[in-house]
């Protein structure tokens, strides 16, 4: 498994303004290993206008192997993922998906002189 995050529901919770909320995935259990941090973004408004927009951001590839930690393959896991979980609306503070490359085994990134 990959590294576990370095963000909490509580660091994240503590970053939020009085008024700002969140969505978190359940169970905690399962996707709490792969939350990244907090993102935002811009949202359009009824009104024509746009509103900011606090986010949760997850590791997609964490998630699916916190469902199979729960017990699915790789394919039913990654299925459900796809179609329940990052294809759902949950509002708008609705999490973001992030996929992280991996390095290949035997190549690494070094940085430049």
């Amino acid at each position: 498994m990959s590294p576990k995050s370095k963000m909490t529901r509580e660091a994240i919770t503590d970053l939020l303004d009085d008024e700002q909320t969140v969505v978190f995935l359940d169970p905690p259990k399962t996707f709490d290993q792969a939350i990244i941090g907090l993102g935002e973004y811009w949202a359009p408004t009824k009104g024509g206008g746009s509103e900011r927009v606090v986010a949760v951001v997850y590791d997609s590839q964490l998630c699916i192997e916190g469902l199979m930690e729960d017990g699915m393959n790789y394919e039913d896991a990654a299925e459900f993922f796809d179609f329940n979980t990052a294809g759902a609306y949950m509002g708008k503070n609705t999490p973001i998906f992030v996929e992280i490359p991996q390095e290949p085994e035997g190549f690494s990134i070094q940085e430049a002189p």
